[in-house]
């Protein structure tokens, strides 16, 4: 039997570190994701469990899904090339001003729309 706990959050950020761990730098953010963690259990029911059923802690897994963001360091005019997902019917301007305008370091964006042509 598996035991699944899921948690949802908003502002998932991506961090990298290159000191072993003192310090981060953000290189991504979501702005809403949902984290599943399950756990499977092991039966060792035995005689002496006096008819009760004993479990102990098995397999661990976990998974991250997001509306959201990736960002690459590229070369020439911009530092990063940020793809994100506005959700449908959001307005592109007001989800720019209200969630990349806001992430400490960014001075300015240039934004281009892409469409699914076929």
């Amino acid at each position: 039997m598996a035991a699944t706990s899921i948690m949802n959050s908003t502002d998932v950020v991506i961090q990298i570190s290159e000191d072993g761990g003192t310090t981060y730098d953000i290189i991504g953010r979501a702005t809403s994701a949902s984290l599943s963690v399950s756990m499977e259990t092991r039966d060792i029911t035995s005689k002496d469990s006096a008819g009760w059923q004993e479990n102990l802690e098995g397999l661990k897994s976990w998974s991250l899904s997001g509306d959201g963001l990736v960002t690459y360091s590229i070369s020439g005019d911009y530092d990063l090339l940020m793809k994100l997902y506005v959700p449908d019917g959001d307005d592109i301007g007001l989800f720019m001003n209200d969630n990349v305008l806001t992430i400490d370091g960014i001075e300015r964006t240039h934004t281009t729309q892409t469409f699914k042509a076929f």
